[in-house]
C-alpha cells in the first residue's frame, strides 16, 4: 500500500481532495435546505401569505419590541376591519378578493414608517402598532388611510358599503399583555361597526364599563340557564279586522337576581358575539313550552306562540331533535309553536337554514322569518326558505306610511305575501292611523303596542282566560 500510494502519489492526492469536497459540498447542501426549510417554516409561522404582511404570531412580536424598545414613545393598536368583505368575494370571487387583501398589504407597508409595524389577523381584518404624537395626526393619517380605499373601491365598482373602519386602543400601561390592548382595539372597532357614519372609534372608559359589564354577563350565563332565570315575555298577535286575538310572540327577558329584569337589548348582543345564544334560545323555548302546558291543564284556550331563534341555534346539528324532543316532553302539539328565524341570518349559509325549516315544517312546526325586508336579497331568498309566515319588520310601518312611494313598496309586499300562500304579520303597529292603513292595504293580523306590550305569562294567562285584549 506504501509503495502505491508513493508511485501514485498525485491520484491519491486527486481522489482526497475529491472526497473532501464531495463532503463539503454535501454538508453545504444540507444546510442550504435546512435553511431553506427553517425560511419556509418562518413564513409560514409569521408571514401571510395573500397580503404579503405578517400575521397574527409576527404582530406580537414585532409590536411588542416596538413597544418595550421605547418605552417613552405614545404608541397606539389600531384595529382595522374591510367592512362587508365577504360580499367582495360573494360578488367579485376569491380572486378578487385576495387581489383587494394583497393591496390592502402594499397600502399599508408605505402607510406605516419606522418604529410601527402592522399584520394581517384573518379575513379583512388587519392591526397595526403605531406611534403617534397627538390625536390629530392620528385622524388625519387614519382619515387619508380611508380615503384611499373609497378610492379603490369605486374604481372596483364595489358596493358603496365597503368600506374600512378602525378601532384604536391607547398603550399606557406596559405591563399589561400586549393582547389586552388588541382586544381593547378590537371592542373599539366593533362599536365603529355598530354607530353609523364612524369610521374609527378610540376605547374609552365607557367601552371598558361595558366591556366588564359583559364579561360578568358571559360568566352568569351557564347559572342562569340552570336557575331559569330567562323567561318569556309574550306579546300577543291581533286580528286588525276585529281585535281577536289570535297568537302571541314569545320575547326573551333575563330576570337577574341582582339587578332585575334586563331586557334583550342588553344580553342578547353579548351571546351572539360569544355564540352562546342558542343557550338563551332553548332556555326561552323551554320556558314557552312549560307555560303552555300549564295553560293547558289550566283548561285555557292556548293559542300559537313564535320563539325566536338565532342562526347559531339553527345552524347546531341537533337543533331539529331538540326542538321536537322538547315540545314532546311537555306534551305541546307542534302547530302551537311557530319558529322564528330573521331574515338577515341567511346572509351566511343559506343553504343549511334553509334544509332546517323544511325538515321542521314537515313535522308539523309553523315557520316564519321575521324582520322580513331588512336584511340581503330578501325576495330572492323565498323561494329557498319557504317559510309559512312572514313578518314584516317594524321599518316598513314607522317609515313605509308617510309617502305614497313608501305605501306602494308596502303594499306590493303584502300582495306578494298573500300571493305566494303565506301568512302576514305587521311588527310596530302604535297608532289607530297605522292599524287603518294596514287594514286598507290587506294587511289583517297586527302587533305592536297599539295593542299590547311584551307581558309576564301571568299577565297573558288572564287575557286567555278572558278570550280578549279589552
Amino acid at each position: 500500500m506504501r509503495l502505491f500510494v508513493w508511485h501514485n502519489l498525485g491520484l491519491v492526492l486527486a481522489g482526497s481532495f475529491s472526497v473532501m469536497a464531495a463532503i463539503v459540498l454535501l454538508v453545504w447542501y444540507t444546510m442550504h435546505v435546512r435553511a431553506q426549510s427553517f425560511r419556509r417554516i418562518q413564513e409560514l409561522l409569521f408571514v401571510d401569505p395573500v397580503s404579503g404582511l405578517g400575521n397574527m404570531n409576527m404582530f406580537y412580536r414585532e409590536a411588542l419590541a416596538l413597544v418595550q424598545n421605547n418605552p417613552q414613545g405614545q404608541h397606539v393598536l389600531v384595529c382595522l376591519d374591510i367592512v362587508h368583505f365577504r360580499h367582495v368575494n360573494y360578488q367579485f370571487g376569491y380572486q378578487t378578493g385576495n387581489e383587494v387583501l394583497a393591496a390592502m398589504g402594499r397600502r399599508l407597508r408605505a402607510w406605516t414608517g419606522a418604529g410601527e409595524c402592522c399584520a394581517r389577523l384573518s379575513g379583512g381584518h388587519f392591526a397595526c402598532c403605531l406611534t403617534a404624537r397627538d390625536w390629530h395626526e392620528l385622524k388625519g393619517r387614519l382619515q387619508a388611510l380611508g380615503e384611499d380605499f373609497e378610492r379603490s373601491c369605486r374604481e372596483r365598482k364595489f358596493d358603496s358599503s365597503v368600506r374600512l373602519v378602525a378601532g384604536i386602543a391607547l398603550v399606557q400601561n406596559l405591563k399589561m399583555p400586549l393582547y389586552r390592548w388588541l382586544d381593547q382595539a378590537n371592542y373599539a372597532r366593533r362599536e365603529a361597526l355598530r354607530k353609523p357614519g364612524r369610521s374609527f372609534l378610540v376605547y374609552n372608559s365607557r367601552m371598558q364599563r361595558e366591556q366588564q359589564r359583559r364579561k360578568v354577563l358571559e360568566e352568569r350565563l351557564e347559572l342562569a340557564v340552570q336557575h331559569r332565570e330567562f323567561v318569556p315575555y309574550f306579546q300577543p298577535k291581533v286580528n286588525m279586522l276585529d281585535g281577536s286575538l289570535v297568537g302571541s310572540e314569545a320575547l326573551a327577558r333575563w330576570q337577574h337576581p341582582g339587578e332585575g329584569l334586563i331586557g334583550p337589548a342588553h344580553f342578547i348582543p353579548v351571546f351572539e358575539a360569544s355564540g352562546t345564544i342558542d343557550k338563551v334560545d332553548f332556555c326561552i323555548y323551554e320556558g314557552v313550552c312549560r307555560c303552555l302546558q300549564e295553560w293547558m291543564q289550566q283548561g285555557l284556550q292556548v293559542l300559537p306562540v313564535s320563539c325566536n331563534f338565532s342562526a347559531i341555534s339553527f345552524r347546531r346539528a341537533n337543533f331539529v331533535q331538540r326542538i321536537v324532543e322538547t315540545a314532546d316532553r311537555y306534551g305541546i302539539p307542534r302547530n302551537l309553536l311557530e319558529l322564528e328565524l330573521t331574515e338577515s341570518a341567511f346572509t351566511n349559509n343559506a343553504q343549511v337554514l334553509a334544509s332546517r325549516m323544511r325538515e321542521l315544517a314537515a313535522l308539523g312546526f309553523a315557520i316564519s322569518v321575521d324582520d322580513f325586508g331588512c336584511g340581503y336579497s330578501s325576495l330572492g331568498q323565498l323561494q329557498h326558505l319557504r317559510p309559512q309566515a312572514l313578518k314584516l319588520d317594524r321599518s316598513f310601518i314607522s317609515n313605509g306610511l308617510s309617502t305614497q312611494q313608501a305605501r306602494l313598496i308596502l303594499s306590493t309586499v303584502i300582495s306578494l305575501a298573500r300571493g305566494l300562500d303565506m301568512g302576514l304579520v305587521c311588527e310596530g303597529v302604535e297608532t289607530r292611523e297605522q292599524r287603518e292603513a294596514l287594514i286598507a292595504m290587506g294587511c289583517q293580523v297586527g302587533q305592536g303596542f297599539y295593542y299590547a306590550g311584551p307581558m309576564p305569562a301571568e299577565d297573558f294567562a288572564r287575557i286567555l282566560e278572558k278570550g280578549s285584549l279589552k
